[in-house]
């Protein structure tokens, strides 16, 4: 009890408090584009003005599932798990059989009956079961003595690519976008292992800020997105494409310096809004 109420407590502050700064900033961006650039957005997208007091506290927690801040329904989520975790604790001294035949029932109620909540649990159960000291050191095993063929590398890029092109072409398709997700997490695997093979493991500020651009990419896309298609006006896939592409390396550029500029004024304001996450070496 002693150990899970220290968790509990560390978990509020690296969590709970990143993820309600994070949602009030995302209320008061909504909340000055309806106030002072209401022709920029339309008004009945998250109109905080327009908001009653339940609204108000739903914007925190739920709207349509998601809160306001809508990446940070994983934080929502993790928080609950973490809160049930001595029950997985149970359920991870269970035969191997048994603790991969409930991840893979997991995936199922997700997919086929769309329960959104399956799908953050899915992912923390895995994430559990990969931790185990067997799975991990097998893991490690792989990583260190096999050398990632380039060959792997190109393939699932152009798979990644191929999910993307048709993603944006044939919509009624539901399969393109998991394989461009899985792909593209594929792919940015490799790349990272390729890195720290060579390099050895990635430190200072791109790996310090990630929390922060997964905090507060989302309104920043929001932004870009139309000021790109302003600016490039895509007519065709592939136009829509390097659109996409420039809107990701745009908004970890904008994010990465912010970070940097935070933590350099801020340092104390910076590690209380990523949660400590910015004190990492």
């Amino acid at each position: 009890l002693k150990v899970y109420a220290n968790k509990i407590q560390k978990r509020f502050i690296t969590l709970i408090i990143p993820y309600l700064i994070a949602n009030t900033f995302m209320i008061f961006c909504y909340a000055a584009m309806h106030l002072f650039t209401p022709q920029l957005i339309n008004p009945d997208n998250f109109n905080i003005l327009k908001f009653s007091f339940k609204e108000f506290l739903q914007a925190y927690w739920s709207i349509d599932g998601f809160p306001i801040c809508y990446p940070l329904w994983y934080i929502r989520d993790l928080f609950c798990f973490i809160v049930c975790s001595p029950l997985l604790h149970i359920i991870l001294k269970l035969p191997k059989l048994i603790k991969w035949s409930i991840l893979l029932i997991i995936g199922f109620i997700y997919h086929y009956y769309s329960i959104s909540f399956c799908m953050g649990l899915f992912y923390f159960y895995l994430g559990a079961l990969l931790s185990q000291k067997d799975t991990e050191n097998k893991i490690i095993e792989i990583i260190d003595s096999k050398r990632i063929p380039i060959s792997s590398c190109i393939v699932t890029a152009l798979l990644m690519f191929v999910g993307i092109y048709f993603n944006y072409t044939d919509v009624n398709v539901n399969l393109w976008e998991p394989i461009q997700r899985f792909s593209g997490f594929i792919f940015t695997l490799f790349i990272f292992i390729l890195f720290t093979k060579k390099y050895g493991r990635i430190g200072g500020e791109i790996f310090n800020s990630s929390f922060f651009i997964y905090l507060y990419h989302a309104f920043l896309v929001f932004v870009l997105k139309e000021l790109l298609i302003m600016v490039i006006n895509p007519t065709s896939t592939i136009m829509w494409i390097i659109t996409y592409i420039l809107l990701v390396l745009t908004t970890i550029f904008i994010l990465v310096s912010a970070f940097i500029i935070l933590k350099k004024y801020l340092p104390s304001f910076t590690a209380i809004i990523t949660g400590g996450r910015s004190n990492k070496k």
